[in-house]
C-alpha cells in the first residue's frame, strides 16, 4: 500500500534542472567511481598485505586499532562533516554564497575545538577500554592514536566542504572514513617499503598511518581557499526555498550536528561492533577472520557508497528548493544502478566464498566462509533499499535515522554470546540482523518523511533504460523523457 504523500515513481521533470543535475552526476560520478575504486582498492590491499606480512597478534591489534580510531573520529567530528556538505550545498543552491562561506568557517572552527576535546577524552578513557578489550599492550601508543584521530577528523571536514561545492574530484581524494585516496596511497606505499626493508611491525604501521594524513591536511585548506567559487550573494530568496535552508548560526549548527553525530556513531558502530565484540570474546584468529570477511562483504556495497557520495550534495540541493520529483529521480536511479551492478559480485561471493577467502587472504580464514555469505546478503539488501541514510542526513532528518539505530542496537548485546557459542556464524548473524533492522527503518522513514520511493526499480522497461545508461555512461535516459513517452510506458514502478 502506498504511503500517503508519496509521489509517483516517474514524475515529469523540468529539462533544464534535470540536465544540470545529470551533467553534475555524470561528471562527479566519474570522479567518485575512480577515486573510491582506487581508495577502497587501496584499503583492501592494505588489509591483504598486512594479513599476510604481519604476525597474527600484530594484525589483530591493527584491526582493533583501526576500528577504535575510525569510531572515535566519527564521535570527534560530532556530525559536522556531514553537516558541512549539507549546509554549503543548500546555501549555494539558494545563491547565498556569503552564508555558505560563513557556515564553512563556523563549522571548521567548531570541528577543530570539538575534535581536540574529544581526543583528550579518548586519551584518558582508552586505558580502561584497552583493559576491557584485553589489549593492554596498546596503551603505550595512545599518543599516536590521538594524532591519527585528529588528522583523520579534520581531513573529513575539509573533504565534505569540497563535496558541498560539488567538487567531487577533491572530495574523492581527501574523503573516506578510513582515509581518502591520497592518504591511503601514501600509507600503502609506506607499508611496502617497510616490508622490503625488514622493519614492518605494528608500531611502524601505526606511525605510517599517522604520517600519511599530514600531506592531505596541509594541501586541503589551501586547495579549498583557491578553488572556492566567486559567486555573488543573492539577497532575495523565495519564501518556499528559504524555509528549507538550515540555520547556520553556531547554536543552529550544533543542534543539527549533534543528532548527525549520534547517527554516524551508530552507523559506524554497527559496522565496527563485530571487530570489537570478537576481540573481547573471541580469539585473535577470529578477529583477523572477521576483518577479512567484512572487507570482502563490503565489496557488494561499494557502488552504493560511490553513488551515494556523488549524489549527496544534489540531494541536499534539491530538497532545499523543494524539487521532490528530481529528488526521487536521483535517489531511485542510484538504488537501481547499485543493485544491478552489485549482483554479480554478490553471487560470486555466495558461491565461491571459501576459495576467495583462501586466495585473497589465507587458508585459516576460511572458517568465516558462511559468515561472508551472511554479511554479503545484508549488504545486498542495503543496495536494494538505496542511499536512504545519505538522504536522511542531507535533508535534516538525522534524528529519525538515529532512532532507527537505537531500535536495532539491543540486538548487538547478543554478540558476545553468539561469538562464544557459534563463532563466526554467530557474530555475523547478530551484526547482520541489527544492521538490516536499522537500514529497513531508514527506508520506511524516507518514504514517510520525504514522500519519495527510494528502492530499486526492477521493471523490465526501466531495466532496459538502465542498460542503455550503463553502455552510454549517461543519466540522460532517466531525466529527459518526454510526456508522450511517459504516456506510452505507463507507470514503471
Amino acid at each position: 500500500m502506498a504511503i500517503p504523500g508519496t509521489v509517483n515513481p516517474e514524475p515529469q521533470i523540468s529539462e533544464t534542472g534535470a540536465s544540470r543535475v545529470t551533467r553534475r552526476l555524470r561528471r562527479g560520478g566519474a570522479w567518485i567511481f575512480l577515486g573510491r575504486s582506487l581508495g577502497m582498492g587501496t584499503v583492501m590491499a592494505i588489509t591483504i598485505v598486512l594479513a599476510k606480512w604481519l604476525p597474527e597478534k600484530d594484525f589483530a591489534n591493527y584491526v582493533v586499532t583501526i576500528s577504535l580510531v575510525t569510531l572515535t573520529s566519527v564521535f570527534a567530528m560530532c556530525g559536522l562533516n556531514n553537516l558541512m556538505c549539507r549546509v554549503v550545498a543548500a546555501f549555494f543552491a539558494a545563491g547565498n554564497s556569503k552564508a555558505a562561506k560563513d557556515s564553512f568557517f563556523r563549522i571548521a572552527l567548531l570541528a577543530a575545538v570539538i575534535t581536540t576535546i574529544s581526543v583528550a577524552v579518548f586519551a584518558v578513557a582508552s586505558y580502561g577500554l584497552f583493559e576491557i578489550l584485553g589489549a593492554q599492550e596498546l596503551r603505550q601508543y595512545v599518543w599516536l592514536f590521538v594524532t591519527w584521530i585528529l588528522l583523520l577528523s579534520m581531513s573529513q571536514v575539509i573533504a565534505e566542504a569540497f563535496r558541498g561545492l560539488h567538487n567531487l574530484f577533491a572530495a574523492s581524494l581527501l574523503a573516506g572514513i578510513s582515509g581518502g585516496l591520497l592518504a591511503n596511497a601514501i600509507f600503502f606505499a609506506s607499508i611496502v617499503v617497510m616490508h622490503f626493508n625488514g622493519v614492518l611491525n605494528y608500531q611502524n604501521v601505526v606511525l605510517a598511518a599517522v604520517g600519511s594524513f599530514l600531506f592531505p591536511i596541509l594541501i586541503g585548506p589551501v586547495w579549498l581557499f583557491v578553488t572556492w567559487p566567486k559567486t555573488e550573494e543573492t539577497t532575495k530568496h523565495s519564501s518556499e526555498s528559504a524555509a528549507q535552508l538550515p540555520d547556520h548560526s553556531v547554536n543552529g549548527l550544533l543542534r543539527e550536528a549533534f543528532p548527525i553525530m549520534l547517527m554516524n556513531i551508530s552507523a559506524y558502530g554497527f559496522d565496527l561492533s563485530g571487530h570489537l565484540i570478537t576481540k573481547g570474546s573471541g580469539s585473535d584468529l577470529q578477529v583477523s577472520t572477521y576483518e577479512a570477511i567484512w572487507k570482502l562483504g563490503f565489496l557488494v556495497v561499494i557502488p552504493l557508497t560511490m553513488l551515494g557520495l556523488a549524489s549527496a550534495s544534489t540531494i541536499a540541493e534539491q530538497y532545499s528548493v523543494k524539487n521532490k520529483e528530481l529528488l526521487q529521480k536521483v535517489i531511485r536511479s542510484v538504488s537501481t544502478i547499485c543493485f544491478l551492478v552489485s549482483l554479480p559480485v554478490y553471487l560470486m561471493l555466495v558461491f565461491f566464498a571459501g576459495p576467495i577467502i583462501s586466495t585473497v587472504f589465507q587458508e585459516s580464514f576460511t572458517i568465516g566462509a558462511t559468515g561472508l555469505i551472511i554479511i554479503a546478503s545484508a549488504q545486498m539488501i542495503r543496495n536494494w533499499t538505496g542511499p536512504c541514510g545519505v538522504a536522511l542526513l542531507m535533508t535534516g532528518h538525522q534524528r529519525w535515522a538515529f532512532a532507527c539505530f537505537c531500535l536495532a542496537a539491543p540486538l548487538l548485546l547478543l554478540g558476545p554470546w553468539a561469538v562464544s557459542n557459534y563463532g563466526m556464524i554467530g557474530i555475523t548473524s547478530v551484526v547482520a540482523a541489527a544492521f538490516l533492522t536499522a537500514r529497513i527503518g531508514h527506508y520506511l522513514v524516507v518514504r514517510w518523511k520525504l514522500g519519495v520511493v527510494p528502492h530499486a526499480n526492477l521493471a523490465p522497461r526501466f531495466l532496459s533504460e538502465l542498460f542503455t545508461l550503463a553502455t552510454s555512461l549517461s543519466l540522460s535516459s532517466l531525466t529527459k523523457k518526454t510526456v508522450p513517452e511517459k504516456a506510452r510506458s505507463g507507470n514503471p514502478s
